[in-house]
């Protein structure tokens, strides 16, 4: 009989352990994948501000190259530019749902930087086509950018030394910042998670 209940009582102690040891497995395994989502979060956020930043650049150029469309030196830089602003904008939404996807409490280590690899992949290779067509943004963007703040005609003056030392003052320091941020704010928090 004492056997029975001490047989009893060591089943219940076991099954009392396994459940405090999956308790326990799901809270570690939440506090540290949650640092993986808080990481994360913050690259989300940074990504859905570009998005409304980017989308509203996109509006403001299209709307204003509409505006100027018998003016083909402005239209058509500004439509091309207005597209080049598209494609960011796309590649955004494409890495903002990529970053909604990834699964953080219900999914294994592995599976996890699995998905943050091919997360980062992705950046990678969008981060590739960015800079490649920053050049292309900014130039084609300029007409408009001078016409609409400062009501003036860029091509009038691109043969004057001041303002093609000021365009390729912007440029670099443009071209610098951006790679900055982009090593501060995305590979950093890849990194991190």
């Amino acid at each position: 009989m004492e056997l029975e209940n001490f047989k009893k009582s060591w089943e219940q102690f076991d099954t009392k352990l396994i459940e405090n040891l999956n308790l326990n497995e799901k809270l570690l395994k939440r506090l540290n994948f949650g640092n993986s989502k808080n990481e994360m979060q913050k690259l989300l956020v940074t990504e859905q501000l570009n998005i409304a930043g980017t989308f509203l650049a996109f509006v403001f150029f299209t709307a204003y190259s509409l505006r100027l469309i018998n003016e083909v030196q402005y239209s058509v830089p500004g439509i091309i530019g207005s597209s080049l602003l598209l494609a960011y904008l796309s590649f955004s939404v494409i890495k903002v749902k990529n970053l909604l996807k990834v699964n953080y409490y219900d999914s294994s280590i592995v599976s996890l930087q699995k998905a943050l690899s091919k997360i980062k992949v992705l950046i990678l290779r969008f981060r590739r086509i960015e800079y490649l067509l920053m050049p292309l943004l900014m130039v084609s963007l300029l007409p408009i950018t001078f016409i609409s703040i400062a009501d003036m005609n860029i091509y009038e003056y691109l043969d004057k030394l001041w303002l093609q030392i000021l365009l390729f003052l912007g440029f670099a320091i443009t071209i610098v910042l951006v790679i900055l941020a982009k090593k501060h704010f995305y590979d950093r928090k890849i990194r991190n998670a």
